[in-house]
């Protein structure tokens, strides 16, 4: 009997929750999360300025212009051997090549 009865209450708030009648509540007021969004928003605008713009480096050419899809660079691949670096290197360390030796133009 006890154990038809922990059965019942467990099913019953398993689906209260599967419906959605158990929700945590957000801890930020709606004016907080816009705020947050909002500064979101800006610092992509700004990272996005930063990839498209040509006079950043020496040679007139943009991070862009030889990555125009910076999500196909595969950062999950990283660390790897990377013969330009002549050792296994860090996406990051990558990155500072072609700041600093590749085009000199991303920042």
């Amino acid at each position: 009997m006890k154990l038809a009865k922990y059965s019942l209450i467990v099913g019953v708030a398993a689906t209260a929750v599967l419906a959605g009648v158990a929700q945590a509540k957000d801890p930020r007021t709606a004016a907080q999360a816009d705020d947050e969004w909002n500064y979101l928003m800006a610092a992509v605008e700004k990272g996005d300025g930063l990839w498209h713009n040509g006079k950043l480096g020496s040679n007139g050419l943009a991070c862009g212009n030889c990555h125009p899809d910076g999500s196909a660079t595969n950062p999950h691949t990283w660390p790897k051997y990377q013969t330009n670096l002549g050792k296994v290197g860090t996406l990051r360390d990558m990155i500072n090549w072609c700041i600093t030796v590749g085009r000199g133009s991303c920042v």
